[in-house]
């Protein structure tokens, strides 16, 4: 695995942004795009969730989280990395790294909501990640 490092401010791209359907994976790898092939026109191997496009940002290679549903999912070494190079902190409940943060909870209900419109999926997503010092950008 590649160092983990703190990413301050990243950029969203669509084209590979999984959004809007229930049970996005961080990256969708070969199983999981066999799973919801008929979803949503955004999946696809490859395509990430927002969680998904900043842990890949942070440095976690696309192998450890291909089909993984949220960060709690991930390796025990790969959490471990996470906390150690400062992008997994705010990731993780600090009472239980078994558990999802209310950040991160919010950001899978908001990415996967299939009623929100663009717009507002979008606005939500870079509130919650500002609110940990994380700016986002999208772009096409």
């Amino acid at each position: 695995m590649s160092e983990i490092k703190e990413v301050k401010k990243f950029v969203i791209d669509r084209e590979i942004w999984s959004r809007g359907k229930p049970n996005s994976a961080l990256l969708i790898g070969k199983r999981t795009a066999e799973l919801l092939a008929d979803k949503s026109v955004y999946d696809g191997e490859g395509c990430k969730c927002c969680l998904g496009i900043y842990l890949t940002v942070c440095g976690v290679s696309d192998e450890v989280l291909s089909d993984v549903g949220e960060p709690i999912e991930l390796s025990e070494v790969a959490q471990q990395e996470a906390l150690e190079g400062g992008a997994g902190s705010w990731l993780f409940a600090e009472e239980d790294r078994n558990s999802s943060s209310i950040t991160v909870a919010e950001l899978i209900e908001i990415n996967d909501d299939e009623e929100i419109s663009e717009t507002s999926r979008e606005r939500s997503i870079t509130a919650l990640f500002l609110s940990q010092g994380i700016e986002v950008e999208f772009k096409n």
